[in-house]
């Protein structure tokens, strides 16, 4: 993880958050903090909850606000939305600013779960799977852009320069535009942070002419 993210103590969803939930019996015996979350009202508590907790913590800079869904078992489409609406409104999104949402502590049962309302909803979400301490993006997203995500994560920062890189691997040539349309529709993603502007010396794998000037550096939210 990169030090332009520092990460805010996780919140952790509650049966108090979600009057909703309840805990679900198996033979007479209670299923230790497994939720089932489902409805309107639900999902605007939890909504609600995030935004109030954030708002106390009074985050500076780009931050990140793992949600702990370990004891989560299901959720519906209604909760999926208020969870997408709590990650846009405690976000500032000028100059990638504030705090971004994060889901940890999905079981694999969730994740194909979340899957299907991510897609439902024409939305992506990065989560981390039980056990794994690799991120995924849930949701559609394009072969390109999500190898773009993919790579950057694995590089810890990303830059037009980059590509060249992504390029000489590939061995395909990524056009200029295609570059900046990539950087572009990740952050709106809320995939990329731009962030500060790094200097570039070199050749272009795209022209071979060399290059002198800065480009905006990018970081995964992760």
């Amino acid at each position: 993880m990169n030090n332009i993210f520092p990460h805010l103590p996780p919140f952790e969803i509650k049966p108090s958050y979600v009057p909703s939930a309840f805990v679900v019996a198996q033979g007479g015996e209670p299923v230790a903090s497994k939720l089932i979350i489902t409805g309107k009202d639900a999902g605007r508590e939890l909504r609600r909850a995030i935004a109030a907790y954030v708002e106390d913590l009074e985050p500076t800079g780009v931050c990140v606000l793992d949600i702990d869904l370990s004891g989560v078992l299901m959720l519906d489409v209604a909760v999926a939305f208020e969870l997408n609406k709590a990650r846009t409104s405690v976000q500032l999104m000028e100059d990638g600013i504030g705090c971004y949402l994060v889901l940890r502590g999905v079981s694999v049962a969730l994740r194909e779960t979340l899957r299907a309302l991510m897609r439902y909803l024409e939305t992506v979400w990065v989560v981390y799977v039980v056990g794994s301490d690799t991120p995924e993006v849930l949701g559609e997203l394009s072969r390109e852009l999500r190898e773009t995500w993919e790579f950057a994560v694995a590089r810890g920062s990303l830059d037009a320069a980059a590509f060249d890189e992504i390029a000489e691997k590939s061995g395909t040539k990524i056009a200029a535009s295609a570059r900046s349309n990539r950087l572009t529709s990740l952050s709106q993603l809320h995939l990329l942070v731009k962030a500060s502007e790094s200097g570039f010396d070199g050749p272009s794998v795209d022209t071979g002419v060399q290059r002198v000037g800065r480009s905006r550096m990018f970081y995964p939210v992760c």
